[in-house]
């Protein structure tokens, strides 16, 4: 499997690669879908419609693509480092408009040609954007391999990046203000089918793309459908928000994408998708998300890094309809490691980067504790379905070993030969927390975990000794620094353990110098394989008729313990406490 064709080893940008109204076609049956009020956006849909009903003709998941003209097909990365657009041949440069597109150029990495055109301002009219060389500056390194005059008219481009103009002199780069501009570069849309953002302030780091189609399926291989058209519509002066439109092709289907891109502290894309299947798939993933995470504060110094911790995020987050929360710790496993959670209508999901603190990454380069958390909020109903975390083995920081997505059921049969699905969602590039905080279901603000530990489970004083298959680990999990309960909140931590045993009740204590809780726990493992361990902190339990708490029941390891998936047994004339905290989920393997 393989999450993304390659990350740039530079820096600046570069490939990483529901609430919503479903709608189905089956025997040519259409159920209702909202109007959209976008002529583009309706022209573009029917496109990807017409393409669905045709036989795919672009090389199947696997396959070469058709090589690039002479010489292009030759370019290095220093090559096509070589080859710009500079501000003044961006599209709307020298105008009065917040935004500028900057055309990308085929070559290295980029080897799949996309149609540009423009929109004009009331969605109606779409103007091709024809290849030109003039848009583009070929240095020395590049003319060493490629002729620019030699380059075909119909060559396509590689995508654009989004440029907003900014308000303050000082801002952009040196290239723009020579230009008399100074703007930031905000969005990226180039390779596959992935695009990728920054907020203010930020840092490059993971990305999205249209859709996962049979990723981490056995024995299939993974089909990466790729943007062929993408258009963009001239915006007012003054606007703050600019909207892209895209083709997605690829052998099992076709979408239309309309992407409305709102830049600032938090870059918002308010998306909407209309697809369209040529055959039914395996696994459908919506939203993906695709992100990096090689060691954290579990595993500090692996590889021999002097960095404390590598990643673009640290954990998987869930808020399900009635408010409850999920964070899962990201690791980096040995192979190959898919986790399910289901859900109905989730309220949203995403890969995020909790720490923010440089200490933790020790990186002047990276600066990952800039890189954006990346939220989904669906829009109307998404129905039954589980979101996915995908994680597979790496060792290099260079490549993309995480992506989260959503897989809805198939109740509606949309998932066949000529099956149509409408949804959209809203994503968020953003440093702030996510998910906010819900004020209206929860009395008490949900406490956070912010990092789990391991080590062998000894006794004080004990001597290192054997630690190989079967011996006990202990787990010491931490929460937030700051994010406490009201003084004189009984505190109590709840685990569940697959694929092992808790040796005994956990022990939760408080941490005066962050203020924050810390847990610890021993688990038993019942055999080599990985350990999976769920924390939540809760209330004390009640009395159903005094509403007098309730002893915590004494802990016998003999006796039969809750795993993960398993609801507690309730106990009679017994109200559970209140959830205190996010539900920690987390999966361990023997070093």
């Amino acid at each position: 499997m393989n999450l993304s064709p390659s990350r740039r080893p530079h820096p600046g940008p570069a490939p990483h690669h529901v609430r919503a109204a479903a709608a189905l076609v089956v025997a040519g049956v259409l159920a209702p879908v909202a109007a959209h009020a976008d002529g583009a956006f309706e022209r573009l849909t029917e496109t990807a419609r017409a393409a669905a009903a045709a036989p795919y003709t672009g090389p199947a998941a696997g396959e070469a693509r058709d090589p690039l003209p002479a010489g292009l097909g030759e370019l290095k990365y220093d090559g096509h480092r070589d080859i710009r657009c500079p501000p003044e041949k961006f599209l709307w440069a020298g105008t009065d408009l917040p935004f500028r597109i900057q055309f990308k150029h085929l070559g290295w990495l980029f080897p799949d040609a996309v149609k540009l055109a423009e929109v004009d301002d009331h969605a109606t009219e779409v103007v091709p954007i024809p290849f030109d060389p003039g848009h583009f500056t070929y240095g020395k390194v590049a003319r060493e391999t490629l002729d620019p005059g030699d380059l075909p008219d119909d060559l396509g481009y590689a995508g654009f990046s989004l440029h907003h103009v900014a308000l303050t002199e000082g801002g952009g780069s040196k290239q723009a203000a020579a230009a008399g501009e100074f703007y930031n570069e905000v969005l990226s849309i180039q390779g596959g089918s992935y695009f990728r953002a920054v907020g203010t302030g930020q840092h490059w780091g993971a990305s999205v793309r249209a859709a996962a189609i049979d990723t981490a399926v056995a024995d299939i291989t993974e089909e990466f459908p790729r943007w062929t058209q993408l258009w963009a519509q001239h915006p007012e002066p003054g606007a703050e928000t600019v909207t892209l439109y895209g083709l997605m092709e690829g052998p099992s289907l076709a979408g239309a994408y309309r992407l409305k891109v709102t830049p600032g502290p938090t870059l918002s894309v308010d998306v909407d998708a209309e697809l369209f299947l040529r055959h039914g798939v395996t696994k459908l993933g919506l939203a993906p998300i695709t992100s990096m995470f090689l060691f954290g504060e579990g595993h500090p110094a692996r590889f021999g890094d002097y960095r404390p911790e590598v990643h673009d995020s640290d954990g998987l987050g869930i808020v399900y309809a009635d408010g409850r929360q999920t964070w899962r710790a990201l690791h980096n496993p040995f192979g190959l490691s898919v986790t399910r959670y289901n859900a109905e209508n989730p309220r949203g999901f995403g890969l995020l980067q909790r720490d923010r603190d440089f200490d933790s990454y020790e990186d002047l380069e990276t600066e990952m504790q800039l890189r954006p958390s990346i939220w989904v909020t669906p829009k109307g109903d998404w129905g039954k379905g589980h979101v996915e975390l995908v994680e597979f083995g790496s060792k290099l920081e260079a490549t993309d070993n995480i992506g989260a997505f959503w897989v809805p059921s198939n109740e509606q049969g949309f998932n066949v030969a000529g099956g149509h699905y409408a949804y959209g969602y809203t994503v968020e590039f953003t440093q702030d927390p996510r998910p906010l905080a819900d004020d209206e279901n929860q009395d008490t603000p949900l406490v956070r975990f912010s990092a789990v530990r391991t080590a062998p489970a000894r006794a004080h004083g004990d001597e290192v000794g054997d630690d190989g298959p079967g011996s006990p680990v202990r787990f010491i999990v931490d929460t937030a620094p700051g994010h406490t309960l009201p003084n004189g909140t009984p505190v109590l931590a709840k685990a569940a353990v697959g694929n092992g045993r808790l040796m005994a009740k956990p022990f939760t204590q408080y941490n005066r110098f962050d203020d924050a809780y810390r847990v610890f726990f021993d688990v038993l493992p019942d055999g080599p394989g990985p350990l999976d361990v769920s924390l939540t902190l809760k209330g004390e339990d009640v009395d159903a008729e005094t509403g007098e708490p309730v002893p915590d029941p004494s802990f016998n390891p003999d006796a039969p313990q809750q795993s993960i998936g398993d609801a507690a047994a309730p106990r009679p004339g017994i109200i559970d406490g209140p959830a205190l905290s996010e539900t920690l989920k987390y999966r361990w393997e023997r070093p």
